[in-house]
């Protein structure tokens, strides 16, 4: 994990940096520092990580939350949050209106076959009761040049306790 962190913010430049913390900042209507805690900055890391990957491409982000991934996401084709709370998609798009918030499920994903280019989706396997399934369905909506292994790839531990084989 040290490693991923320091690659983050080895690649963030001082003004990505600050450029993000102003927008947030802005958004929010106050200081960041009231309201931003340890699992905040875990899922902004993440999510500047996944931006080396996702540049040029139709993104969907699957459980997006209250959206921030997008203000991050910046340099994609197009980008797409879906997420399963209400909630989390009103605020969304109401904190980020230039951008796409769909209410929906990772079991059931609007894009057709092939549609996207990257996928992004933090924290989201072990909160589901098929795995298998998600993946399945996130592999649907992946274009044909990305790559996917629908294999056993280990244990997914779940918020009960309990471990889904991958």
């Amino acid at each position: 994990m040290t490693h991923i962190r320091s690659t983050v913010v080895r690649n963030a430049s001082p003004a990505r940096v600050k450029e993000l913390y102003h927008l947030a900042r802005k958004q929010l209507g106050h200081d960041a520092h009231n309201v931003v805690d340890a699992i905040t900055l875990r899922h902004v890391g993440r999510y500047m990580f996944a931006r080396n990957f996702v540049a040029g491409l139709r993104t969907l982000d699957v459980a997006c939350g209250s959206g921030y991934g997008s203000m991050i996401l910046d340099n994609v084709a197009s980008y797409q949050g879906i997420d399963i709370d209400k909630t989390a998609i009103k605020t969304a798009r109401r904190n980020f209106p230039g951008q796409a918030f769909t209410h929906g499920s990772i079991y059931s994903l609007p894009q057709s076959d092939g549609d996207v280019g990257a996928v992004t989706s933090f924290e989201t396997l072990e909160h589901v009761d098929n795995p298998i399934a998600a993946i399945d369905e996130v592999a649907r909506v992946l274009t044909s040049s990305c790559s996917y292994s629908p294999g056993r790839v280990g244990l997914v531990p779940t918020h009960a306790g309990a471990t889904t084989p991958l």
